[in-house]
Order: C-alpha cells, then sequence, then structure tokens
C-alpha cells in the first residue's frame, strides 16, 4: 500500500515536472523608471487578501519583467505607488505588456486613491495565439454589459428572462469556440450567467444551487464562480437554509465551541452533504459570525483555527488563515505591522526601538491642513508625556523635496520621517486619509488604530491608557 501511494506522488511530481507552468512577464513603463512594481494575486476570494508573488523595480530604461510558476489560470495584478490594474495568466505562455507614459510628478497627491482608485492604462500582448483568454473575456464582458445597460430598468423584473435567453443564445454562438477550447473561460462564461440569474430572479435558488454547485468542484480561482459562490452563501446560514435552525448554530458554537458539531449541524441541509462545500460554508458563515453579537468571538475563533490548523483542504487552511488574520490585523491587543523606515537624520529605526513605551504614530503630509493644526496640540502632549509616550510622525508626500523644506522651517522635538515610496507600510497600516493616528503599546501590541485627533480627545485617551496599563502591572 506503502509502494502504490509512493508510486502515485512520484508520478504527479513526474507530471507536474514535464509540464510547463512558467509565465513571463516582460514590460516597458515609461516615466515609471527607478519605481517598485509588485506582482499581486488574490490569496483567496472568500476575503480577498492580497498575495504578494514577486516585485522588481523599474529600470533605467523603463523595463521590468517577471518569472512565475502557476497550474491554473489566474487573475493577477500590478501595484503601483497606490494604482491597481491587471489581466488573467495562463500556465506556459508569456506576455508583453506596454503602459502609457506617466509622468509621476505631476499626479495629484490630494486625490484619495482609495475612493478614486488610480488606474494606468496599458496593451497587453500574448505570445502563444491559441492563449487569448484576456481578449475573451473582455470581449464577452462588453457584451454582457452592454445588455445590462440596455435594459438597467428591467433587470428585477420576471419578464427579462425572454431577454436573458436571447443574449444566451447570440453569445453562445459568439463564443463557442473559446467555450470548447477552453474550460477555465466555460466555467467563468457559465458563471457569470448565474450570477444574473440570481441577481435578476431568473432562476430560484434551489434550481441554481442543484444547476451550478452541488456535485461540481469548487473552482477556487474562478472569480465569477465565486462571485456566484459568495452571493449565493453570503447569507446562507442565517436567512437561505430551510434546515439549519439558528439555535442549533448557538448552541456548537457559544456553549460547545466545536468543529465536529457544528459541521454535523450544517449536514442536516442536504445542499451541504459535500464535505468540500459544507466546510467553505461555514467558514464564510463563521467570518460573518465573528461580527455579530449573539456569537462568541473566542469560540469563533476557535473552530476557524481548528479549520487552519486541521482541514483536509489547503485551499480551506488559506481561507482560515486570512480570516484570522482579518479578525487580528490592526486590532487592539495584537501585535503592530513591522516597521522598519529612516529617519531625518539618517538612521533607521524600528518599533522595536521604542520597546518600553507606548508609541503614537502619525501618518500625515505637508498638504494636508487638518494635519499641520495638529501639530501643535502634539507638540503640548509630547511635552506632558515625553517619559512615556515616544511620537513617531511619518510624512507620506509624494515629493521628498516638500517634506525636507516643512522639517527645515519647523522645528519639532519628536521622531520625524519620510515613507520613501514604502507603499507596503500604507496597506499595512490601512492609510485611507490624514492624518492617521495610531496608538501602540510598550510591547508593540495595538492599542488604538485610528485613535482620536489631539484636537478630538487624544490627551484623554493617552491619559486612560497609561493609567490602566500601570494599574495592570502593579
Amino acid at each position: 500500500m506503502k509502494l502504490g501511494l509512493l508510486f502515485v506522488l512520484l508520478f504527479i511530481t513526474a507530471a507536474l515536472s514535464a509540464g510547463d507552468f512558467t509565465v513571463i512577464i516582460d514590460g516597458f513603463f515609461p516615466g515609471a523608471e527607478g519605481r517598485n512594481i509588485r506582482l499581486m494575486k488574490f490569496a483567496d476570494q472568500i476575503t480577498y487578501t492580497h498575495k504578494e508573488i514577486d516585485d522588481t523595480i523599474v529600470d533605467n530604461e523603463g523595463s521590468f519583467g517577471f518569472r512565475f510558476n502557476i497550474y491554473e489560470p489566474v487573475y493577477i495584478f500590478y501595484r503601483i505607488d497606490h494604482a491597481r490594474m491587471g489581466h488573467y495568466v495562463e500556465p506556459g505562455n508569456s506576455y508583453g505588456i506596454e503602459f502609457d507614459p506617466v509622468d509621476f510628478d505631476t499626479l495629484d497627491d490630494r486625490r484619495n486613491p482609495y475612493l478614486d482608485p488610480w488606474y494606468f492604462g496599458f496593451e497587453l500582448h500574448e505570445e502563444k495565439p491559441s492563449f487569448k483568454l484576456n481578449k475573451t473575456i473582455t470581449a464577452f464582458n462588453d457584451t454582457f454589459d452592454d445588455f445590462l445597460l440596455e435594459h438597467f430598468s428591467d433587470v428585477v423584473i420576471p419578464r427579462l428572462n425572454k431577454q436573458f435567453e436571447d443574449l444566451r443564445k447570440f453569445t453562445d454562438s459568439l463564443f463557442q469556440p473559446e467555450i470548447d477550447d477552453n474550460s477555465f473561460f466555460r466555467d467563468y462564461y457559465e458563471y457569470k450567467f448565474a450570477l444574473y440569474y440570481r441577481i435578476a430572479n431568473i432562476r430560484d435558488t434551489r434550481r441554481l444551487l442543484d444547476d451550478y454547485i452541488i456535485d461540481r468542484p469548487v473552482l477556487y480561482e474562478n472569480p465569477q464562480y465565486m462571485d456566484f459562490f459568495n452571493t449565493v452563501f453570503d447569507k446562507y446560514l442565517f436567512a437561505g437554509s430551510r434546515d439549519i435552525r439558528i439555535n442549533d448554530l448557538l448552541v456548537t458554537v457559544n456553549k460547545q465551541s466545536s468543529y465536529h458539531a457544528l459541521m454535523d449541524s450544517l449536514g442536516k441541509d442536504t445542499i451541504l452533504l459535500n464535505e468540500v462545500l459544507r466546510e467553505l460554508v461555514m467558514l464564510k458563515g463563521l467570518k460573518n459570525m465573528y461580527h455579530h453579537p449573539d456569537f462568541s468571538q473566542r469560540n469563533v475563533f476557535s473552530i476557524v483555527e481548528h479549520v487552519y490548523n486541521y482541514s483536509k483542504f489547503p485551499e480551506h487552511r488559506t481561507i482560515a488563515g486570512n480570516i484570522l488574520k482579518g479578525f487580528t490585523h490592526l486590532k487592539k491587543g495584537y501585535p503592530a505591522p513591522l516597521l522598519e523606515i529612516e529617519k531625518r537624520n539618517g538612521e533607521t529605526i524600528s518599533l522595536d526601538d521604542y520597546r518600553g513605551k507606548f508609541v503614537l504614530l502619525n501618518f500625515w503630509t505637508t498638504w494636508c491642513i487638518a494635519c499641520l493644526a495638529e501639530f501643535s496640540l502634539m507638540k503640548e502632549l509630547n511635552e506632558e508625556y515625553e517619559d512615556r509616550v515616544a511620537f513617531l510622525s511619518i510624512s507620506v508626500d509624494r515629493h521628498i523635496e516638500d517634506y525636507k523644506l516643512f522639517m527645515k522651517e519647523n522645528q519639532l522635538p519628536w521622531d520625524f520621517c519620510h515613507f520613501n515610496n514604502d507603499f507596503r507600510l500604507l496597506d499595512q497600516y490601512e492609510v485611507r486619509g490624514f492624518p492617521l493616528f495610531v496608538l501602540i503599546d510598550p510591547e508593540g501590541n495595538i492599542v488604538r488604530h485610528m485613535a482620536p485627533f489631539p484636537s478630538r480627545g487624544l490627551h484623554r485617551k493617552i491619559s486612560r491608557t497609561v493609567y490602566d496599563w500601570d494599574r495592570a502591572k502593579r
């Protein structure tokens, strides 16, 4: 038996190594010379956590490149400064991407990239003619979206059924060769229609589940499948299932705190007889339960942790890990993200340098009037708490010369530094606007992310936090 298993493993390994799973990307981005480009994907499409595949620096000629392995088609995206744009890649294909020229010096810092995202246009070339996934998906989406725009006012009216069926016949004939040749596009195509059958109430939920979910594999990397899955199962445990009772959920989570009891409870629903689907729906439900006042956060955390440690399905371990990160990231009592940055005097500092003191971390810009208005009160706070609290202000100015000029004209008595175009740092601390204040305890744990401004109660928050800390340590 062991020899047979070993043979199977060796066969799979040989098959993988024999295949061509390498993706090559050669890029050109005039104007981005010297800038960092991060190549990303979604670690999973339940939490949509970003996973960095690789990063590189655009050279002096405006060129950059990536080379990596994948084993199925994946949507990847590029992070350049605040911008994000992407496309699909398939194993064994090479891509040439040429971005439109950009003068980064002229970009408007005052535009909030989270409300109004940056996007840099590009043209994509796929080396192998047989690989045309991006063009096919774009053409299909354009056709589908044009239909929705034309029938927008009727999209929830049952009589739209005929128009949808006419659209389906038209796109079937238009994209049949691609549907036959590319399984990823075939699934993408099917679940795009499935999602809008659901949204437009053209088919009832049970029929959709029979047609598209039950006895079908979970397509973790296909965004249309996952959009459909997330829409159908978003509140399924609370309102969608006819067989799952809220009281059963409360007992298995709050009283028993048991993964196995919860799985058994969900198994009463015949739609969830498949263990893979049931565990995935459970994870989605637990993600919602954590923020529901009727459920014990500690017990929800424990059950998700069990999946992370023991699930038979590697995709679910990944999802569970990302859910746990979402529960703890920037939350009170959990470690602050790592920070290592250069001060204005050239020294490199990190949060570890402030161990034993509270840290008030402040993200700001020279053009932010509200940021500058808080500095006078921060000066007073620094004078009062300098023995207990270290102040660190990080400038997020695009032009470092603006930061340097401000520091030359304003002598402020605490640590300042520029973010040095470290956009990972801004991601890690979820810097979405300015100013942002983050209070960190002497052991490096978050006290409060998005702490009050000095003009709106920060003094009271610091005073109370220091008092509670000292009392707890007695």
